[in-house]
């Protein structure tokens, strides 16, 4: 089974640094301008500052799966339940799945991987695994759920699944398209992505001129 793939896709005009006359020639000259600067704007896109910043704008840390016969669904952006976060190293604890299921309106059963070891729990008491310290604070909806923690470097792989191109001959505006399994997470991804690069951009501006 090959999930469906969603692209969604946004346009940014860059400035224009060193505007030519427009004679046949000087649009030629322009075009290849352009070509090069989409280009190489689009390696800056690309670049970890840039992807890094622009995943922190995202609610990344927990990310929650529904188990279904054929596959499990991601539910960014939703949360079917609550996790809170009481003790986590930044960079030294488990990324592996944890299993999670409704008893009652009072406990939930949970595992840790494929095949370990089920256990009962209470909502609101504090579990030690993974090297962190966490609690599920709100009620646990019918179905049988997975979760994992995440840092910002997990999701650099994902956030590169775009492309940049120019919008058309002789112009000065590049687009950008983002494609996931996930509609919304492509959406959001994207919108971060050319808030980051505008902020990135605008900084090194900045950075330029007092340089001058």
């Amino acid at each position: 089974y090959s999930p469906p793939q969603f692209s969604t896709q946004g346009q940014l005009k860059l400035q224009e640094n060193n505007p030519v006359i427009s004679t046949t020639q000087g649009l030629a000259s322009q075009s290849y301008s352009y070509t090069d600067r989409i280009q190489a704007e689009g390696y800056v896109m690309h670049s970890t500052e840039v992807l890094l910043n622009a995943i922190g704008r995202l609610d990344y840390k927990v990310s929650y799966f529904q188990k279904g016969r054929i596959r499990s669904t991601e539910k960014y952006p939703n949360k079917p339940f609550t996790i809170e976060i009481i003790k986590q190293d930044s960079v030294e604890f488990s990324r592996g799945s944890y299993t999670v299921e409704a008893i009652n309106r009072n406990k939930f059963s949970l595992f840790e991987g494929e095949n370990g070891k089920k256990k009962e729990y209470q909502y609101g008491e504090n579990l030690n695994l993974g090297n962190m310290i966490f609690k599920i604070t709100s009620p646990i909806p019918p179905g049988v759920f997975t979760f994992n923690f995440n840092s910002k470097e997990d999701f650099l792989a994902r956030a590169t699944n775009f492309q940049t191109s120019e919008a058309g001959r002789f112009t000065n505006i590049m687009t950008v398209t983002f494609t996931d399994e996930n509609p919304v997470f492509a959406a959001d991804m994207l919108n971060a992505i050319m808030k980051e690069y505008i902020k990135y951009d605008g900084r090194e501006k900045r950075r330029s001129a007092r340089q001058t």
